[in-house]
């Protein structure tokens, strides 16, 4: 594409507006990642309507010894992994969610799968196929969209979505002060780019066949990205969904890499 109204640059990376589309790369894929996309300031300037703070798990009540969280042992790997599954009720959450303000010079941009550091965002069509593919296993909570300077919110409905499985496990090594090598769970919030963990899901077979199980589930309660099954994302791309954009290259810094993608796989 080219065309100002479709190329954006900022600090000399490129941006261009999706154009809705069902294709998908033909890769050999155990299942789907989505992180989240630089489009959030860059494109939008993004901002919160609200003075909240973000989901993490040094919030009280989020950590290890969360209410909200059940442990159940991954059968591939019972030593090793770990999925939490979450149970709360939607006053929990609420203090670390607010309605979002965006540039309106790109309002149109803005995708039907989306995430700030708040979580990640679906419009109601995309609410509706989840529900469909993962029933009872997903929580959506409304927000609101406004464009900056506008009383008004956009009048598409939007929500937070919070996927109730996350998977975690123990490092493979740790050093001590005293160069003493020890395990320790790797607490939640990992990005997919972390070496340990992308190595995990890379080469640990017997968790990676469990993982290709499941519709959807993420890494960490920050809801910055989420992971899905092959059969999942294919569904997603032929409802031409926008915001899945398959990656094209391993090298994101690179000044030619168009940073509104932001689907990999393992």
């Amino acid at each position: 594409m080219t065309g100002s109204e479709h190329v954006f640059i900022k600090d000399g990376y490129s941006f261009r507006k999706e154009v809705p589309s069902s294709k998908m790369r033909n890769v050999d894929a155990k299942f789907y990642v989505f992180t989240k996309p630089s489009l959030d300031r860059a494109v939008f300037r993004r901002y919160v309507h609200d003075d909240v703070r973000s989901l993490s798990v040094l919030r009280p009540g989020w950590g290890v010894n969360s209410p909200y969280r059940q442990k159940l042992t991954v059968a591939a790997d019972p030593k090793r992994w770990v999925m939490t599954y979450y149970t709360f009720p939607p006053e929990a959450i609420a203090p670390h969610l607010s309605d979002i303000v965006i540039n309106p010079e790109r309002a149109h941009w803005f995708p039907d799968i989306f995430a700030v550091h708040l979580g990640l965002i679906v419009n109601a069509a995309v609410r509706a196929v989840i529900e469909e593919l993962d029933p009872d296993n997903n929580y959506f909570f409304p927000l609101n969209v406004y464009v900056d300077g506008d009383t008004d919110p956009l009048p598409e409905a939007r929500f937070y979505w919070k996927p109730r499985r996350q998977l975690n496990f123990t490092a493979r090594k740790q050093v001590d002060a005293h160069g003493n090598l020890y395990e320790t769970p790797f607490e939640p919030g990992l990005t997919f780019a972390n070496e340990q963990l992308a190595w995990e899901l890379k080469f640990n077979e017997p968790v990676r066949e469990f993982i290709a199980t499941l519709p959807f589930w993420t890494s960490g309660p920050d809801l910055f990205g989420f992971g899905m099954s092959v059969d999942v994302f294919r569904r997603l791309k032929s409802e031409k969904f926008t915001g899945l954009l398959e990656l094209t290259s391993d090298n994101r810094n690179s000044k030619d890499f168009d940073r509104s993608h932001n689907v990999g796989y393992f």
